[in-house]
């Protein structure tokens, strides 16, 4: 798996107009309260290539978090359907150093919990096909 592939999808959400909001890779920090936080986790097989030897494609699974202010159910679910809405537009793409050739949703985002401060916490699970390099 690729080790850039947070640091290139944090990359692509960086793009859109976050109001405030802050980009994580690998953990959701106490503070602030408006984080979008990306996870990557067991994704599908990889892929051996085609006239060379070896992976030529790995499958990634990608986790996106978003949570927001307390008691703030929309803020959070309108920035992670925008997140949802960029993402799934990704289809034979170079974003950073990745290879991306397609991201599928796993589902649609959903209300994951709301946490001990009562910020909602808003998901979804995606796989990345992407392109080992040669």
């Amino acid at each position: 798996m690729p080790t850039t592939l947070l640091a290139d999808v944090k990359t692509r959400v960086s793009t859109l107009t976050l109001n405030g909001w802050t980009v994580r890779r690998g953990e959701m920090p106490p503070e602030p309260d408006k984080v979008i936080c990306l996870f990557e986790y067991a994704g599908n097989p990889p892929n051996l290539g085609f006239g060379r030897p070896g992976l030529q494609y790995v499958n990634p699974g990608l986790q996106v978090k978003v949570r927001g202010t307390a008691t703030d159910y929309d803020g959070p679910h309108a920035m992670i359907q925008a997140i949802f809405e960029d993402l799934v537009k990704v289809q034979d793409e170079v974003i950073g150093s990745t290879n991306f050739n397609l991201i599928t949703a796993n589902q649609t985002p959903f209300l994951l919990e709301r946490d001990g401060n009562q910020r909602c916490v808003w998901a979804f699970n995606a796989i990345c096909d992407t392109e080992v390099p040669a």
